[in-house]
């Protein structure tokens, strides 16, 4: 018994070696790796093989023994966003532009709300302070003109219309981008000059965004 038990682990071993073997290695360059990556229709028609390696170059681990239709999900999810396999025009717009877009719309949001209540306030303490002061009650509308000042103070400091604004203008603008480039032809879409020019409008809307949340943020540090 000790005999076969060992024989049946030798067995078990060679085939986790030979498992191993199979996917650290490939018979695909790293530039044919990334080129069936960044193709969908390229990726449908592969065998299983050649999809454990794209699977592999994605960063993930290929199991030998799953089905090819298993090995094509893992692909098809790693490469959505992974950060390293190319994308094409139309998949740059939704991992990259559209999700920026979602990111300063709910910024947009809370902002909203924030200029909502300040605004209430400063209504209400007006109107709050006119009816006092009619009443009878002047000794309490300097309390009143204290907040409201205060709550005025603390919106400027915060920069909530300030950041409306620029929030809004990168929206428009990247939405800009998306109508211009769904515009184009199927012929002009496969230009690398429209691709370039889509990647790089994209990223001096969002680095020059970036550049002012930054000085607006070392100013409020040095106050």
């Amino acid at each position: 018994p000790g005999d076969r038990g060992g024989g049946g682990g030798g067995v078990r071993a060679g085939c986790c070696r030979r498992a191993s073997s199979n996917a650290d290695t490939t018979s695909h360059t790293w530039d044919e790796l990334a080129a069936l990556a960044g193709d969908v229709a390229a990726l449908e028609a592969a065998d299983a093989r050649t999809l454990r390696d794209v699977l592999w170059y994605l960063g993930g681990l290929p199991n030998p023994w799953a089905s090819r239709a298993d090995v094509l999900k893992q692909v098809l999810k790693r490469r959505q966003d992974n950060g390293h396999s190319r994308l094409s025009p139309a998949e740059y717009i939704d991992v990259r532009l559209k999700k920026v877009i979602r990111f300063y719309q709910d910024r947009l949001k809370g902002y909203y709300r924030s200029r909502s209540v300040v605004q209430a306030v400063l209504v209400l303490s007006t109107s709050l302070g006119v009816v006092l002061a009619t009443a009878g009650g002047a000794e309490y509308v300097g309390i009143l003109t204290v907040v409201s000042a205060s709550v005025a103070a603390w919106s400027e400091f915060h920069g909530t219309s300030k950041k409306l604004t620029r929030y809004s203008s990168v929206i428009n603008q990247l939405q800009e981008l998306v109508v211009v480039w769904e515009s184009l032809s199927d012929t002009q879409n496969a230009s690398v000059v429209a691709a370039r020019r889509l990647v790089e409008g994209t990223e001096q809307i969002i680095g020059s965004e970036r550049e002012s949340w930054i000085a607006t943020s070392q100013a409020a540090k040095k106050l």
